[in-house]
Parts: structure tokens; sequence; C-alpha cells
């Protein structure tokens, strides 16, 4: 047995059975929407609107001819 075949027989050993991995391939279920998706679906509104007023208020304070505090 030459050193090529007995690498070959080490990592077959320890490899699973492709056909194996095949079928529960095949035969897993694909669902169309995630969990993670699912559980949170009003971040997607509060997040962009969220982050608009975090910019409209670091901006107020920021300028200050924009705020009645400084009025010039």
């Amino acid at each position: 047995m030459n050193e090529k075949k007995l690498f070959q027989l080490a990592a077959n050993e320890k490899m699973p059975d492709i056909e194996d991995v095949r079928q529960r391939c095949l035969n897993q279920e694909v669902r169309a929407h995630s969990a993670k998706e699912q559980r949170l679906p009003w971040m997607k509104r509060v997040m962009p609107v969220a982050a608009c007023a975090l910019v409209v208020l670091v901006a107020v304070f920021a300028v200050p001819h924009l705020s009645n505090n400084n009025a010039v």
C-alpha cells in the first residue's frame, strides 16, 4: 500500500457518506421566511425613522441659529 492510498483510506473513514449528505439536503424543509425575520417586522419601519430623528436632533443642537435658545 503506497502513501497516497493510505491517506485516501484515512480520509474516507472520517468523511461522512456522500449519499447520506445528499439525501439529507434533498429532504430538508425549506422555509420562505426565517423565524428571525418574522420576529421583528416593525423594526424595518422604526429604525429609519429613529435614524432621521437622531440626525435632526444633532443638527438642531449643532447649528446654533436653528434653535431658539441662541437667537441672534
